[in-house]
C-alpha cells in the first residue's frame, strides 16, 4: 500500500465532484427524513441504490459535460466576474446540470432544491482557471482543488475494497456486540488481519494510515461518529449505507470474530487477574 497523497483537481473536476457530493448528501437526507414532495421521492429513487462505482461514473461523465459548458459559455457582458458558467442549487436554478445528469442516468431528473430545507442555496461558478461557490448564507469561497483520495476520484479498487470491508466489519461488530466501540482495538486487529490475509507484504504503518483515512472518511460521510485519533466511536448507519456491501459481509464476519475474540481474551485475562488478587488477600 502506497502513502496517501492528496489529489489535484482541475476547476472543472472540482465542480463535478462538488455536484456528486451534493447529490449524495441530498439523496441520503430524503431517504432518511422522508420526501415532502413526489419529485423528491422520484429524485432519491434514481440514486438510492448507487454504489461508489456508480457515483464515480456520474463524476467522470459530469466532468465531460461541465467542460463543454465552460468552453461553450458566451459571456453576457454585464455581470463582471460572475459572468461565467454557473448553476444554482435552488429549484429551477440548475437546469443545465439536470439535463446532463438526465442523459447520464437515462431518466428524467426531477427538478428539486438540492440543499436541506434549513440551508440557504448556493451558486457555483466555473471557468478553466477557477471555481468558486457563493454560499448565500455566508459569502463566496474559492472551491479547493486538492482533495484526499477516494474511489470516486481515483477508481482505485484496493481502496474501495478496504473501505467497504471496514464498514462491513463495523456493521457486523454492531450486530454481534453492540457495546463494542474501541477504535484502537478495531484498528490494531483489523490491520493485522488484513496483512495476514493479503497476498502481498504490506507494512503495518502503511495499512494503519489507510485505515485512519478510511475511518475518517466514514465519519465525514456520517456512517460513524468518531475520528481515528479518538478512543471510541459509535456506528450511525442507515439502510442506504448498506448499498454495495453484500459481497463483503462474509469476510467481515471473519474480521469481526477475530476482533471480538481479542475482546473475550482481554475480559478473561482481566477476570483472572481479579481472582488472583482476591486469593492473595
Amino acid at each position: 500500500m502506497q502513502k496517501i497523497e492528496n489529489i489535484e483537481l482541475s476547476p472543472v473536476e472540482a465542480t463535478s465532484y462538488w455536484w456528486v457530493n451534493l447529490i449524495k448528501k441530498r439523496v441520503k437526507e430524503i431517504v432518511i427524513e422522508g420526501a415532502r414532495y413526489q419529485s423528491e421521492a422520484k429524485f432519491a429513487e434514481i440514486f438510492n441504490s448507487y454504489t461508489e462505482i456508480d457515483w464515480r461514473n456520474l463524476y467522470l461523465q459530469l466532468v465531460q459535460y461541465i467542460s463543454q459548458d465552460v468552453d461553450n459559455y458566451v459571456a453576457k457582458g454585464n455581470l463582471g466576474e460572475e459572468d461565467v458558467f454557473s448553476q444554482d442549487t435552488a429549484k429551477n436554478g440548475h437546469d443545465r446540470i439536470n439535463e446532463e445528469i438526465s442523459k447520464i442516468v437515462n431518466k428524467r431528473l426531477p427538478n428539486i432544491r438540492l440543499v436541506s430545507d434549513n440551508v440557504k442555496d448556493s451558486v457555483i461558478y466555473t471557468t478553466k482557471s477557477f471555481a468558486s461557490v457563493w454560499y448565500k448564507s455566508s459569502g463566496v469561497i474559492k472551491l479547493p482543488t486538492k482533495y484526499e483520495p477516494d474511489y470516486v476520484l481515483t477508481g482505485n479498487d484496493d481502496e474501495l475494497n478496504f473501505y467497504n470491508l471496514l464498514i462491513s466489519t463495523i456493521v457486523i461488530l454492531k450486530q454481534e456486540n453492540s457495546g463494542f466501540n474501541s477504535i484502537p482495538l478495531l484498528r490494531k486487529e483489523f490491520c493485522k488481519e488484513y496483512i495476514r490475509l493479503s497476498n502481498f507484504k504490506a507494512k503495518l504503518e502503511n495499512v494503519i494510515e489507510v485505515f485512519n483515512h478510511a475511518f475518517d472518511k466514514a465519519n465525514d460521510e456520517g456512517l460513524i461518529i468518531g475520528r481515528s485519533y479518538k478512543k471510541t466511536y459509535f456506528p450511525n448507519l442507515y439502510e442506504i449505507d448498506f448499498v454495495g456491501l453484500d459481497s463483503y459481509m462474509d469476510l467481515a464476519k471473519h474480521y469481526a470474530n477475530v476482533i471480538l475474540q481479542k475482546v473475550k481474551d482481554g475480559e478473561e485475562a482481566s477476570y483472572c487477574k481479579k481472582l488472583k488478587r482476591s486469593s492473595e488477600k
